[in-house]
């Protein structure tokens, strides 16, 4: 009894450790998205300029 309260105990313990992971890096891929976004439209704009001036 006391071997599974400690695995559970355990277990708990990682998961709220790969929880945190998880938020962490659905932080960064929301950033990095962001970022390919921007991106995205500093080449679209870019490019329009140079269309203008050909």
């Amino acid at each position: 009894m006391e071997r599974a309260k400690q695995e559970v105990e355990r277990l708990g313990s990682e998961l709220v450790g790969c929880r945190q992971q998880l938020e962490a890096v659905q932080k960064d891929v929301s950033q990095w998205q962001a970022k390919a976004m921007s991106l995205a439209e500093q080449l679209a704009s870019a490019q329009h300029q140079l269309h203008l001036t050909r």
